[in-house]
This record gives C-alpha cells, sequence and structure tokens, in this order.
C-alpha cells in the first residue's frame, strides 16, 4: 500500500488503516495519531513510544495491541467492534484541560 499511496502524497497512517478498518472493524482499527498517542500516554501503553510517522508494521501491531487492551477494558460496556474502540479512544484521547468544567 505504501508504494501505491506514496506517488499520491497519501502514505499516511489515516489513509492506510482506514479501508481496513471499514472493511473489518472487529479485527483492524484505523489510526489518528495524535489522539492515539495521547490515548496510549493516558494509560500507559507501549504505542505511546512505539508509534513513528513512518509506515511500520511494528507501529501498527502496536496499535491493534493497544485496541484490543482497551476492547477487554471496556468489555462490560458492551462495545460492538473496534468502531466503538476508536470513538472512545478519540474522545480520551482529544479530552484536555480546556475540557474540565470550572468549580462552581
Amino acid at each position: 500500500m505504501e508504494r501505491a499511496l506514496k506517488p499520491h502524497d497519501s502514505a499516511k497512517w489515516t489513509v492506510v488503516t482506514y479501508l481496513p478498518f471499514l472493511w473489518r472493524p472487529e479485527a483492524h482499527m484505523f489510526l489518528k495519531p495524535q489522539a492515539t498517542q495521547d490515548f496510549a500516554a493516558r494509560i500507559g501503553h507501549a504505542f505511546t513510544h512505539a508509534y513513528e510517522a513512518g509506515l511500520d508494521m511494528a507501529v501498527y501491531e502496536s496499535l491493534l495491541d493497544l485496541a484490543g487492551r482497551t476492547q477487554a477494558e471496556l468489555h462490560a460496556l458492551g462495545p460492538r467492534d473496534r468502531i466503538d474502540v476508536q470513538s472512545f479512544i478519540w474522545v480520551v484521547g482529544a479530552y484536555g484541560e480546556e475540557d474540565v468544567p470550572a468549580p462552581p
């Protein structure tokens, strides 16, 4: 995929992971790097250190591990697939200090 996408300046994680994620959301994961890195840092997952912008299978394997562990931890909430897991990661990863309500 990298060779096919590079001439179009699209050899990026968001593009490479999008179609497999939509095709089989129970097995694959969509990578939005910044929110996912923030999430991984907050929960102490190795993806924080494994991530690199260049396409590398080890990064994707770390992402799948993060997704699988997150899905297992969310089991009681009943995530249907990794679309639900991605939504959770996005919300938690994008949450910042400015989102904390001011005390009354």
